[in-house]
């Protein structure tokens, strides 16, 4: 797993900022051997900016106009995480991490883990459990998945709150994980004779790379161990086929489950695509390399399936056993998602971030991919859809698109989809035209939705689901009114509390 951990850090460190690569200024040798030190980082940083007087993450451009120094707030916020956590001579990262170090004392001391400690204690939470929503929030959320036949019933996973379902369609709450070692959850896999068998599958992990952003400390906020099994609805959790250390930094980014066959599993990861077919057991790696998103063909499950890189798409049409590069975005891209939907089952939409992090094109097939087309690109539109602003133009190349990125078409309508960077957009002429339907502070009069989207998904011909930075949000009238049913869950993201006056706590969150 070395091979992972070094592309994180290339990848990573790559990632930051705006255009013009600051991390050019890093020691190569460094970069190479992912050996970069807190200072080789901050150095690298302050050098690149220092001729642009930022002030309060805004400069001024040579034209006069203020303009926003895209993800200086977010290395700010990495730099004051780890100013604390480094050695304070060399500027080297630590070399264990907080479940390393949990997991070897609850094995030096099994006498505190008889059932009758620790977690098995009367604990109560004394976070913050309901918000206004909007602006305001309760904390970050990766994916949504439904049950299958009853709407009432849906689960959400939060890079640091677990697995959460409601069985009353939002009203209320319960968590799934609250004994797993890592909380964290990217993806959610839910079989079609849930009635039955009660299998939940789970992505450990935060897969859009945490808000630290971590360069070269660590490759997210939450690192995976692999994907976990329940097979009575979520009270308790076993390991499967598909396990890391958590030492070992790994991305485990989207899940899929057959929907005839629930032992059939394809998952997207950090080295590579893997497919079950005993229901977890065993997994074989079917094919190499980083990838982002994976998704069936709709009715075709049993042999065509797609798959996206940072820049490529590919298809296989026996069941993963050859794949085939069908697509190359036309400019360099850092993410690639893509979408599918059964009101046209040969229809393929792509969406892709530039190197910038903001908005690199959409893209679409109406023949399972033999050919695209692009239907909306930045730098021939002038319109950044992932981007700060409603009008996609005052900043039409940067954003924070490897964060934050999600793309869904309506099942019954092929023309119809949503794109979600900082806000969410919408389309109905399939993807050539948009609109801004929510903003993060509700700029234009739009509703006041939190930002950064993480995933979007219908769950069924009217109803659209949002999952972000600061909740849960589901729309039912075409995106005009949007309702947040995040209260009642407790995941907030705790990047430091105080507790040195008697009964006074104070925290500093995420959001």
């Amino acid at each position: 797993m070395k091979k992972i951990t070094l592309v994180l850090i290339g990848l990573l460190v790559s990632m930051n900022l705006i255009s013009q690569t600051w991390e050019c200024l890093l020691p190569q040798e460094k970069r190479e051997t992912g050996t970069l030190t807190f200072f080789d980082i901050q150095n690298a940083f302050e050098e690149y900016w220092a001729p642009y007087n930022v002030e309060g993450g805004y400069f001024i451009d040579n034209k006069g106009v203020k303009r926003k120094a895209g993800g200086w707030k977010l290395f700010r916020r990495w730099e004051w995480f780890w100013d604390n956590r480094v050695n304070k001579f060399t500027g080297e990262f630590p070399k264990t991490n907080s479940y390393i170090e949990y997991k070897k004392y609850v094995e030096a001391n099994p006498q505190f883990f008889n059932g009758k400690n620790s977690i098995s204690g009367n604990w109560t939470n004394l976070g913050i459990t309901q918000s206004e929503g909007g602006y305001s929030g309760l904390g970050r959320f990766n994916v949504i998945e439904f049950h299958h036949t009853d709407e009432n019933i849906f689960w959400v996973g939060s890079p640091s709150g677990g697995l959460w379902q409601t069985s009353d369609g939002g009203t209320s709450w319960i968590p799934l994980t609250d004994n797993n070692l890592v909380l964290g959850v990217s993806d959610i896999a839910i079989p079609t004779d849930f009635e039955t068998s009660n299998t939940i599958y789970i992505l450990t992990g935060d897969r859009d790379v945490g808000s630290m952003w971590a360069l070269g400390g660590a490759s997210n906020d939450t690192h995976s161990i692999g994907i976990l099994k329940s097979t009575d609805g979520g009270n308790t959790w076993e390991t499967t086929g598909l396990n890391y250390n958590v030492a070992e930094e790994a991305l485990l980014k989207r899940l899929i489950i057959h929907p005839e066959n629930s032992e059939i599993l394809y998952c997207a990861s950090t080295d590579g695509i893997y497919k079950t077919v005993n229901g977890a057991v065993t997994w074989e790696l079917i094919k190499a390399g980083y990838f982002f998103d994976i998704e069936f063909k709709y009715g075709d499950e049993d042999n065509t399936l797609f798959a996206s890189t940072s820049g490529k798409i590919y298809r296989t049409t026996n069941g993963g056993e050859n794949w085939e590069e069908i697509y190359s975005t036309p400019i360099t891209t850092i993410r690639t998602d893509i979408s599918v939907t059964p009101a046209n089952p040969n229809m393929i939409y792509a969406i892709s971030a530039n190197e910038a992090h903001g908005f690199g094109g959409l893209y679409k097939s109406i023949d399972s991919g033999n050919s695209f087309e692009i239907a909306y690109q930045a730098n021939v539109a002038g319109h950044n859809i992932t981007g700060y602003y409603i009008d996609g133009i005052y900043d039409t190349w940067n954003g924070q698109a490897l964060y934050d990125l999600a793309l869904a078409v309506s099942p019954t309508n092929a023309n119809e989809l949503w794109v979600g960077g900082i806000n969410a957009w919408k389309s109905t002429d399939g993807g050539y035209n948009w609109e801004c339907k929510t903003h993060w502070w509700g700029d234009g009069g739009l509703t006041t939705v939190h930002a950064d989207v993480h995933y979007l998904k219908y769950q069924n011909e009217n109803t659209l689901f949002e999952v972000n930075d600061g909740g849960i949000y589901k729309v039912t009238n075409a995106g005009e009114t949007w309702t947040d049913i995040t209260n009642g869950t407790a995941v907030s993201q705790i990047y430091r509390f105080s507790a040195n006056v008697e009964n006074n706590i104070i925290l500093g969150l995420q959001d």
